[in-house]
């Protein structure tokens, strides 16, 4: 395993958190949606005393449906929150009507693994004991994300599982990261436009310890039938010109076969890494009402 310098590590952080493909929509309609949601911030107390910051989205007018969606974003770990994330949230709570708590967590590399994917968890245990406040059940809660944040969504149900704590109602896993490999090398003039090259940083800024990469937390494809055996209904959503694919398909299967549970999965030929957050391609949209009437039909159960 390579092994960077904190100066080294501070520099490939600002490279991976500089831009990426720029979003075809604009400040104008696609943002409107801020107005038609409530959106108030709070803070989470993690494990050692940190504010984890989140905000709870509901329905602008009437009672919101009994369950709520914990949204964890991208960002391979090291970028931060976006308002991409947020519009992201606030069109699911109007086309579901639901509570959402979308969190920001830590980020690497100042805080590795598993610091970030311990603050998810820690805001999944204070949802179930605050989901009455929420207007939901403690046993009606969706853990959601896209990229890192879809591998958290299925960590922490294995997680909740290995604790004896009670396991959420549905995993939402949109193009995840579901296989990390040790780095050897990196090159001085890396393509960051290709997800695979971003991908090498994210993996040498998240994980420190060459036993990170056979963590099943960190390489959900390392998971064992035992790990699996309790996961929850799971929906997933791949994009066809993603590398991710292949790797999020066979795990769909591995905890189809090791829990019996339903898992709907759908590739989406055309399309790229990021596309439902980003609005990228095509098939966003679609690709979102796949999503949000899996949800809301596997809720209805």
């Amino acid at each position: 395993m390579l092994n960077l310098t904190e100066k080294e590590k501070a520099r490939y952080a600002e490279m991976v958190r500089g831009g990426l493909e720029t979003s075809p929509v604009t400040e104008g309609e696609y943002f409107k949606v801020f107005d038609e949601v409530r959106s108030t911030e709070a803070k989470v107390r993690a494990r050692d005393g940190y504010e984890i910051p989140v905000w709870i989205i509901k329905p602008l007018d009437g009672e919101p449906a009994d369950y709520v969606f914990i949204n964890i974003h991208g960002g391979g770990f090291v970028r931060e929150h976006s308002k991409f994330d947020s519009a992201f949230c606030s069109y699911l709570v109007k086309r579901l009507r639901c509570t959402v708590v979308d969190v920001d967590y830590r980020l690497a590399p100042e805080y590795p693994y598993p610091t970030g994917l311990q603050d998810g968890y820690d805001v999944y245990k204070w949802v179930m004991d605050h989901a009455e406040e929420l207007g939901a059940r403690s046993d009606r809660i969706v853990i959601g994300g896209n990229s890192s944040g879809g591998q958290f969504s299925a960590a922490i149900p294995m997680m909740a599982a290995k604790a004896g704590d009670p396991i959420p109602a549905l995993s939402v896993m949109m193009y995840p990261v579901c296989s990390m490999n040790t780095v050897e090398s990196i090159s001085d003039d890396l393509d960051l436009s290709d997800v695979s090259n971003r991908g090498l940083l994210y993996n040498l800024l998240y994980c420190t310890k060459e036993s990170d990469f056979d963590d099943p937390y960190v390489s959900l494809l390392k998971a064992t039938k035992e790990d699996l055996e309790k996961f929850p209904p799971l929906i997933l959503a791949t994009g066809g010109q993603d590398p991710l694919a292949p790797d999020s398909e066979e795990f769909a299967k591995q905890v189809a076969q090791a829990s019996g549970s339903r898992v709907a999965v759908r590739r989406f030929k055309n399309s790229k890494h990021g596309f439902l957050n980003r609005c990228l391609g095509d098939e966003w949209a679609e690709g979102r009402e796949f999503v949000f009437s899996e949800i809301e039909y596997m809720m209805s159960k």
